[in-house]
């Protein structure tokens, strides 16, 4: 059950956003790398050169994401919700500056923001919000477009009917300021698309392709901004043929030697530029004026054998020193290179050539970088950021077409391998999704298939495996060794039952190291702990001594310090840093050391006072560093105690400060001290994880976390720094170390890590202020005993090394840790026999396309997949696994064709025996049944998958589930059960539907006894399944039409589901019938029934109805619903949802009141912030201008404060509740993606905040939202 109260509350959070990216610009928004600036005079100043444009920002409906292209990787900085739905966004250019954003939503309002980096976090600061009209979307509305011209001067907005508005824009001390709009209406046309002319420092002009509603024609009209009389007007119109489609600007064709003025009577002899733009028609382009005086055509080339018409979709103009490229691209993919030039033989006027240039996945937009990259931005597939190798072959005048032959034609053969541009990275998205199924709930594996591909999404931390060696059987632990003078670990312990093997680190290999002056114990006795202290001391303990050991200066090593227990005492734990060593005794005593340097040699003293104890001392440790002011302790009363060991306290120097009960004994303690406090890592022999923090001044302990890993004792192993993945790709390419140095204005990428291990491996560490705990994944055999860190030559970050159970020795590394903006790490699964998939500089093109991914319950970790051919009647069948491969029994390959077979939809059946079925509906109006049988040999795995037969049936089905031992389908008006035959399937029962039940888009059952069916304008309707009879029963209904596309039982009662809108909502069957249904039902059938099947008593179709019991807007539209008990050990159900454009998210029942209520306040808190008045919250735009005297603020994490502008806050002033309420107003949803917006504040904000609302402290606001993701996801 997820619930059992009446009334529901759910936590939603977004873990992977949309990815249908319809908006795109380059530009340089953010100065953040060295080279940006310029020391002098203790001063930052900005280079001349440094506003090339390298960097991207991409945008959905939902959120922003801006990359950095300059080293010609997809580095991306930030991601920014906008919780509002964006419709156009635009680059402003400023000169000698960072370039703002234009970004119109649905808050009715002209935004102009700016990304500013402060305290290593990037946010997006609003300068403008200017009312343009009403909230919402629609026709008449300036949210169709934004164009700006080149110089920045002024914005223009277009509508898709009949209003432009146009705003100037001006700096006036230092202040970008808006001029009121300018409006143009225009009754009776609609715009498709507007751009703007280059006419550099002319009056503005734009250019508009639209169409005459009154005589159905379309017209290039040309319109002009007059900044002398403040007016914008309509300029030049031309009437165009009716398959024109696409326009786009050149550049000032005056600089490149070309005849713009016309010639004889034509010629105009004024000095304004006379700008061009290209037109795109079906099968081919041309070139207009402004004035009308050229009009120059060149045919498209075609492809060989495609007879249907080639429209250009997008292009990209890139101007060089002397002339300019343009790019175009058709609808299927194909690149084209156009060139204009003079035609010497005709006055200078403008040529057009074409030629085929290469051939790329459709795009939304292309951009062209100035260092050679070109990024092709797709809506519906990967975007790519490629290379450019040439300029294409321009010297074969056969691959050319010209505006000199204007009724010539070309055809090509297109490449499947490209030619003059290569991939150099891609931006990975899942839109369009079609379904999203889970694999495994520990740890979490998602499998989503979308249109061309399915990618298993996985939120977990991964262990590289680098290096594996067999070990002798029965190691216990495992240490590495670094002194302070090393940048490398230079030796690796390992123990074994009283020995211990000593490995030496050299030159990228392992050897064994030489003790034969035995320094070292390694037999004898049981090695519980080696560390290292001092300038170049080496602490070996063991049970029954404890060594001091000197590493010389000739590689040698020498013991200096010898010291043994008292008699009969053994050593049970011990931790040491780099000046301090304790150890703990079996006579629950604690023995403290000191180390100091007399002329460079360290000298360990004993401190003479002990601390004593009633119970035996379980694990102790020590923060790292030159010196801790604190103990950690654990005791087997179940307590967590801390000592002090400060100096300047004598009288209580080992005596305990501060204690914590604990829930069970804990089992291991590691303390670790880092610029954002102490912190305490304690694993309790129940299973629970607990992170504590420990006050600097006085030891006390505070900001209790807690998480369930398992029902083994947790032993945690310190991982120490890791690099999170901002700087990965800059590491693995080598990038300089100085340079990554200078990156730390991005904030710091490092955080400190530990490494749980309980029934399964865990990694928990800090990223964007949050402590996560994620599933610490490998491929290697056996589970880990003992992890500790590694560094060499070769392995310079996030190096680890581990024994396992398969008693080998593991070095590798560990990446891929999961953050809020990148939740998971998705891995694209090949599709079975598309050998092209993996070769470079090609792109997948799969003659199938994914139609279903089903689940075997019966079979852990594994999924049938179903293809459709684009053309033949088959479909391809194949079985996934997250770690295995399966291969057809029969043909030997990783797929099976079914034959004569187009599927709609799929499921797995067992009818009432052991073997499993794959039953299909086809689009041949039959149902398919194939036997599918899964074996094994010693090296490989393989399927069988065998038709059994078809049956014929009256029309399409669309929803197909599996209910109890046979198949449910709704056919016609009915809903009807089919059974196994020997020739076809068997009709068990058939229940008729009631009349407004039209089109059934979903099906959902609850353990064989109610059904609901979803409809594709009705809702949902609950049914009650008569045992006794073999029929559904009507039994609820909803009050409200919903357009349904998914729906879910989440308990016997309560049901999820989605709509075409972007809805999701929760239903409910009155909980007081239902009880009276599974104890009284012969009662509830003789009140609303009449005999066991009739129909209802009453005039309505169902006798109940169904309680709305939760709602919610996520912008995107829900394919899948999959309720998932204890997700990653959560001890919560969650219910995952994957949305058409790519989302997945996830909706947490909160189970107390005191969950509701906090983040209810956090949510009312957060949307009346625009209220907070305190001074501290208001500055003047010139603080984030991004001059160089406040990046010396920047630098130094001086808080540039928010602009006073309405709607700063929310970025583009949308009303966050209504917003979340556009068809119907949200009901028991806590909005987590906005809650989780509270890190984006500014300290002074997130204080006043906390204040206002009432809450103790930002910390723990801040601890009580991270607790959904840590906790429960």
């Amino acid at each position: 059950m997820l619930t059992e109260t009446d009334e529901v509350f759910l936590y939603n959070l977004t873990l992977s956003r949309q990815n249908n990216f319809n908006n795109s610009c380059i530009g340089h928004f953010l100065d953040y790398k060295p080279h940006h600036f310029a020391r002098n005079n203790e001063k930052i100043k900005k280079r001349k050169k440094r506003n090339r444009e390298f960097q991207l920002c991409v945008a959905t409906e939902t959120h922003i994401e801006l990359y950095d292209l300059e080293d010609g990787l997809l580095n991306k900085l930030c991601t920014v919700p906008i919780f509002a739905t964006l419709t156009a966004m635009e680059k402003l250019p400023i000169d000698g500056d960072c370039a703002f954003l234009s970004l119109v939503t649905d808050s009715g309002n002209l935004t102009i923001c700016r990304f500013a980096l402060n305290s290593g976090k990037i946010r997006l600061i609003t300068f403008h919000n200017e009312p343009l009209g009403r909230s919402g979307l629609r026709r008449l509305a300036p949210q169709r477009g934004i164009v700006a011209d080149q110089q920045g001067r002024c914005l223009l907005l277009s509508a898709l009917e009949r209003d432009k508005l146009c705003f100037q824009t001006q700096f006036v001390d230092g202040h970008l300021q808006l001029s009121s709009s300018l409006q143009l209406s225009e009754p009776e046309l609609i715009t498709l698309q507007t751009v703007c002319c280059d006419v550099s420092f002319d009056n503005p002009k734009f250019a508009s392709l639209q169409i005459n509603l009154i005589d159905k024609s379309r017209q290039l009209t040309f319109y002009v901004l007059d900044l002398g009389l403040n007016q914008l007007s309509r300029h030049r119109e031309f009437t165009l043929p009716g398959d024109v489609n696409f326009l786009m600007p050149l550049p000032s064709l005056e600089k490149y030697s070309i005849n713009t003025r016309g010639s004889g009577e034509g010629l105009i002899e004024d000095e304004e530029i006379n700008p061009f733009v290209l037109l795109g028609f079906d099968n081919s382009i041309s070139i207009r004026d402004c004035r009308g005086l050229y009009n120059t055509k060149v045919n498209l080339p075609r492809r060989e054998g495609r007879n249907a018409t080639t429209v250009i979709i997008t292009g990209q103009v890139h101007t060089m020193k002397n002339e300019f490229l343009v790019l175009l691209q058709s609808d299927l993919g194909d690149l084209y290179k156009v060139k204009i030039s003079p035609d010497n033989d005709h006055g200078n006027v403008p040529a057009v050539s074409i030629m085929y240039f290469d051939t790329i996945p459709a795009a939304q937009g292309l951009h062209i970088l100035k260092n050679g990259y070109m990024f092709s931005n797709s809506e519906l597939e990967q975007s790519y950021l490629f290379q450019f190798e040439s300029l294409g072959n321009d010297s074969d005048p056969s691959k050319i077409l010209t505006s000199k032959l204007p009724d010539a034609h070309l055809s090509f053969r297109a490449s499947h391998c490209l030619e003059n541009i290569s991939i150099v990275d891609e931006l990975r998205g899942l839109n369009p999704t079609l379904s999203g199924v889970p694999l495994e709930a520990v740890p979490f594996n998602l499998l989503v298939q979308n249109r061309y591909s399915k990618s298993a999404l996985k939120s977990n931390v991964d262990f590289q495996e680098l290096v594996s060696s067999p070990l002798p059987d029965n190691a216990t632990n495992i240490w590495t060794i670094k002194l302070s003078t090393d940048l490398r670990h230079r030796l690796l312990f390992l123990a074994f039952f009283e020995s211990v093997l000593i490995l030496k680190i050299e030159n990228g290999s392992l050897e064994e190291l030489n003790n034969s002056d035995n320094v070292f114990v390694q037999q004898g006795d049981n090695t519980i702990y080696v560390g290292s202290m001092g300038h170049n001391s080496l602490i070996q303990v063991c049970e029954n001594v404890m060594l001091q050991i000197v590493a010389e200066n000739d590689g040698s090593y020498k013991r200096r310090l010898k010291w043994y227990p008292p008699a009969g005492i053994r050593i049970v734990k011990a931790a040491c840093n780099a000046s301090q060593l304790v150890l703990a005794l079996s006579s629950n005593e604690i023995v403290y050391f000191e180390l100091n340097q007399f002329e460079d040699i360290d000298v360990l003293s004993e401190y003479q006072r002990k601390a004593e104890f009633d119970e035996a001392v379980v694990t102790v440790h020590l923060a790292g560093g030159n010196r801790c002011n604190f103990l950690a302790l654990g005791l087997e009363d179940s307590s967590l105690r801390i000592l002090s060991l400060k100096r300047s306290d004598q009288e209580s120097f080992l005596e305990t400060i501060s204690m914590q009960i604990l829930l069970a004994p804990p089992n291991d303690v590691k303390m670790l001290e880092d610029n954002a406090g102490i912190f305490l890592h304690v694993g309790l022999s129940n299973g629970v994880y607990v992170c504590l923090q420990v006050d600097r001044l006085d030891g006390r302990l505070f900001h209790n976390r807690t998480k369930y890993l398992g029902s083994k004792p947790v032993e945690i192993s310190l991982q120490g720094k890791v690099t999170l993945d901002r700087k990965r790709n800059a590491l693995e390419n080598g990038e300089d170390d100085e340079d990554l140095l200078n990156t730390e204005l991005l904030g710091d990428s490092t955080t400190t890590c530990v490494v749980l291990r309980c029934n399964q491996s865990w990694a928990s560490y800090w990223t964007d202020g949050m402590l996560i705990v994620r599933p610490l994944v490998s491929s290697i055999k056996g589970s880990i005993i003992k992890f500790a860190p590694f560094e060499s030559e070769e392995i310079t970050f996030n190096g680890s090394c581990c024994i396992t159970t398969s008693g080998a020795l593991i070095i590798g590394r560990l990446k891929d840790f999961p953050s809020t903006d990148e939740w998971f790490t998705s891995e694209t699964i090949p599709n079975p026999g598309d050998e092209r998939e993996n070769r470079p500089n090609e792109f997948p093109n799969s003659a199938y396309r994914s139609r279903r991914v089903i689940v075997d319950k019966g079979h852990s970790k594994l999924a049938f997949l179903i293809d459709n051919h684009v053309t033949k009647n088959e479909s391809r069948f194949s079985v996934h696994h997250s770690s295995k491969r399966y291969l057809s029994q029969d043909e030997k390959l990783p797929y099976a064709i079914m034959e004569n077979s187009r599927c709609i939809d799929a499921c797995v059946a067992t009818f009432g025996n052991n073997k499993s079925y794959i039953v299909t509906t086809d689009a041949g109006k039959k149902i398919k049944c194939f036997e599918v049988e899964l074996k094994k040999d010693d090296t490989q795995r393989y399927f069988k998958l065998t038709y059994l037969h078809d049956t014929p049936v009256d029309e399409v089905i669309h929803s197909i589930i599996t209910f109890k031992d046979k198949v449910l389908v709704a056919l016609g008006a009915n809903l009807v059960l089919f059974g196994l035959g020997k020739k076809q399937l068997l009709k068990r029962s058939i229940s008729p539907l009631p009349p407004s039940i039209t089109k059934i888009t979903s099906l959902s059952h609850w353990q064989g006894k109610r059904l609901a069916v979803g409809d594709a304008k009705e809702s949902v309707m609950f049914f009650l399944f008569s045992e006794s009879t073999s029929v559904f029963l009507p039994l609820a209904d909803d009050t409200t039409k919903r357009h349904v596309t998914s729906i879910q039982f989440v308990d016997q009662v309560t049901v999820i589901g989605g709509d075409r809108f972007g809805n999701v909502w929760m239903l409910r069957l009155p909980r007081e019938w239902s009880k009276i249904i599974d104890e009284n039902l012969p009662y509830f059938m003789s009140k609303f029934y009449r005999g066991a099947t009739g129909p209802s008593t009453t005039i309505q179709e169902c006798p109940l109805k169904l309680e709305l019991a939760c709602h919610f807007f996520i912008n995107d539209v829900p394919l899948s619903f999959s309720v998932i008990e204890n997700l990653n050990m959560s001890g919560r159900a969650a219910v995952i949802y994957t949305g058409l454009q790519g989302t997945v998210g996830s909706l947490t029942p909160l189970v107390t009141m005191k969950e509701v209520e906090f983040y209810q306040k956090l949510e009312e808190g957060l949307r009346s912030v625009e209220d907070l008045s305190s001074e501290e919250g208001k500055a003047d735009e010139s603080e984030l201008a991004g001059d160089a005297d406040n990046f010396i603020d920047v630098a130094k994490n001086k808080s540039p404060l928010r602009p006073s502008v309405e709607g700063a806050f929310s970025i583009v002033g949308r009303d966050h509740l209504m917003y979340r309420s556009y068809y119907a107003p949200v009901r028991h949803v806590i909005d987590g993606d906005f809650c989780e917006s509270f890190f984006s504040l500014f300290s002074d904000e997130q204080t006043a905040l906390t204040q206002k609302i009432g809450f103790a402290s930002t910390a723990l606001v801040k601890d009580r939202i991270a607790e959904i993701r840590r906790s429960y996801l």
